[in-house]
């Protein structure tokens, strides 16, 4: 039996090459493909977003992630302490009732504290969370 030359490329290597030569095309085709497949699309996103959920549940829950979200949690108070600052008095507030829950000033639905000035932390805008994010890309 006569042994292949060790020069030749698997079939991976072979398509991961080609992919790579030709990556708008490959990127076109998978266009195409989502448009003609909207329902395989949205259940592979439900199926993936479901897998997601609980894996991030469970690393979170973990040892090793509560060590993650802390220390990213410290790093965050060390670059914003008046960011910090401004939320701890604007809760303690809330929770003190001298200041109340308030409706979104733009659509009047449910809505969550905006500091436009965090060295003014009583001051808040109520937005809901699709408009408080649109004040955020616009600053």
């Amino acid at each position: 039996m006569e042994k292949r030359s060790t020069n030749r490329k698997s079939r991976s290597d072979y398509y991961r090459d080609w992919v790579a030569k030709n990556r708008e095309r490959v990127r076109e085709y998978k266009r195409e493909w989502k448009l003609r497949n909207p329902d395989k699309v949205k259940a592979a996103r439900e199926r993936n977003s479901q897998w997601m959920k609980g894996y991030l549940k469970e690393y979170a829950n973990s040892p090793e992630g509560k060590e993650v979200n802390k220390r990213a949690h410290e790093a965050y108070k060390q670059r914003f302490p008046d960011r910090v600052r401004a939320r701890s008095i604007a809760n303690n507030a809330l929770i003190a009732g001298e200041m109340e829950y308030g409706e979104c000033e733009v659509c009047g639905c449910k809505a969550e504290m905006h500091h436009d000035d965090y060295d003014f932390p009583l001051d808040v805008r109520w937005l809901c969370f699709q408009h408080h994010r649109e004040v955020h890309r616009e600053v």
